[in-house]
């Protein structure tokens, strides 16, 4: 259904994303990167999608282009506290514990309630 809905319309950013996660449940990942990386050439300013790709990397032990993407998807809205808890976490998990801190600060002052921002917080005390 998806990919008729893409050889209707393969500028359909959500058609795209939503492959890629059904590509990535079968375990082609192959082909959901491939999926990932199309939704965001389409639609480069969708944020959420900037961060499902990020994840897709990270999932794969790619954690300098989840940073990246993750880096992007800031540059597109530095009001998004996922994106700054997600980037907290990356760094970390890659133990730059400097690094981690400013993100969750970024995190905290854009939602104080961020639920996996204060999870973060209470592991790195």
């Amino acid at each position: 259904m998806l990919r008729l809905a893409i050889a209707i319309n393969d500028q359909d950013s959500e058609a795209h994303l939503f492959l890629a996660f059904a590509l990535n449940e079968q375990e082609k990942f192959d082909e959901a990167q491939a999926e990932y990386v199309e939704t965001c050439r389409i639609a480069p300013q969708w944020v959420v999608a900037q961060r499902m790709l990020a994840t897709f990397y990270w999932d794969r032990g790619q954690l300098s282009a989840a940073e990246a993407v993750l880096k992007h998807a800031w540059t597109l809205d530095e009001t998004d506290a996922r994106t700054a808890y997600l980037l907290a976490k990356l760094s970390f998990q890659a133990g730059q514990t400097t690094e981690a801190r400013r993100w969750l600060e970024r995190a905290l002052a854009l939602d104080p309630q961020h639920e996996g921002a204060l999870k973060l917080a209470e592991q790195m005390t």
